[in-house]
């Protein structure tokens, strides 16, 4: 695992990119006289070097913590908090950093880019007051689908798709077809009625779509999105998305009642899902489960192994002292346990072959075998 250490530079959710297995791009808000710009950078993982694409800053209107970025066919696709309207959208090119307004969206809300065409943005009225950052994540939102080549705006009327709910949102190429998987509080059989999220999955169920079934389905006015069930949750059951990689998305089915976790797989090409752990778990009083399941690794960690308050790697056959009660595991990366600070902006890497550690402040965003730090804004 490759440590890159990027503290100096901003970390917000949505602007942290893969470009290929030696790159990605990251961007970075600076203020001058005043005012707020975006930059976007290069950083070559075999050079360990930098390198500033847009020579001229995005204008914005304040510094924000979650924005949405792609990379498609040599450009950066983003959004910011526009000067005039709520989102404008832009394009930069990586090899010469020009950049280009494409489309400007006047509702406060949530953005996903899916291409370099289409966007899905949930939003209501502007409202510039103190309950604005709340009134976005209420019911009267609507979820737009924006077509930045026809400079157009279509109102999605299935509500299936909850941006504002936070839960997992992915699009992904498979064999030239883009998909969307994603999480939604709602049965698809009953889409009227509202299940309550549990943090761990329930009233949850795992949906996919085609992206290009979605645009069909929205500008032919349709009721209803011809969304696929991965796997729906029943009265006792939530589904959670764990991971995705070349071939497979990674998923888990949670039973509350009898306290029972399933690890699922899923194949991109023929969507034939396979069972691939089970096992058993127990919750502590703050909702906290006894074990969960590393993709990563292919094994079992016990947390809070009876009163030894440790973490237990099943397959390594190792335990790493937890140093609070609020520490939590997030995946093993090449053999180096990485654990986090619920309530405090620390990490710690454990290197599991013998048990040394660091702990780093900030932020994180890990990308392939690479953990990148931030400097929280």
């Amino acid at each position: 695992m490759k440590i890159v250490d990027l503290r100096k530079y901003d970390f917000y959710f949505g602007n942290v990119t893969k470009a290929n297995d030696k790159e990605f791009i990251f961007g970075h808000m600076n203020k001058e006289c005043g005012n707020v710009y975006l930059h976007f950078y290069k950083y070559d993982l075999i050079e360990d070097s930098i390198i500033k694409l847009n020579k001229h800053g995005i204008p914005m209107y304040d510094f924000t913590t979650t924005l949405s970025t792609i990379i498609e066919d040599g450009y950066i696709y983003t959004n910011v908090l526009g000067m005039s309207s709520y989102y404008d959208f832009y394009k930069i090119s990586i090899q010469n950093g020009t950049v280009e307004k494409l489309y400007s969206f006047d509702k406060s809300g949530i953005i996903n880019m899916l291409n370099s065409r289409y966007v899905l943005a949930y939003g209501e009225e502007y409202k510039d007051d103190e309950d604005m950052y709340e009134s976005i994540y209420e019911e009267d939102g609507i979820l737009y689908l924006i077509d930045l080549i026809e400079k157009n705006t279509y109102v999605i009327k299935d509500n299936i798709i909850r941006l504002e709910d936070g839960g997992y949102f992915k699009v992904y190429k498979y064999n030239n077809e883009e998909w969307i998987v994603f999480e939604t509080d709602q049965n698809i059989n009953n889409n009227s009625v509202k299940l309550h999220i549990h943090k761990d999955g329930y009233g949850v169920s795992l949906m996919r779509v085609k992206v290009s079934q979605l645009v069909k389905d929205v500008k032919n006015n349709e009721e209803s999105l011809n969304v696929i069930p991965i796997m729906e949750c029943t009265e006792n059951v939530g589904v959670r998305f764990l991971e995705i990689d070349n071939d497979n998305i990674y998923f888990k089915a949670t039973d509350f009642k009898n306290n029972i976790e399933k690890i699922y797989e899923i194949s991109k090409e023929k969507f034939h899902i396979k069972k691939i752990k089970e096992y058993d778990f127990q919750v502590d009083e703050e909702g906290r489960k006894s074990v969960v399941y590393d993709i990563n690794s292919k094994q079992l960690i016990f947390n809070r192994l009876k009163a030894e308050n440790v973490f237990y790697c099943e397959k390594n056959n190792k335990k790493v002292a937890s140093k609070g009660e609020k520490e939590e595991f997030i995946k093993i990366i090449d053999n180096n346990m990485i654990l986090e600070s619920v309530y405090e902006d620390k990490i710690r890497v454990i290197n599991l072959d013998d048990l040394s550690e660091k702990e780093y402040e900030n932020s994180y965003e890990v990308i392939g075998n690479n953990l990148i730090l931030f400097e929280i804004i």
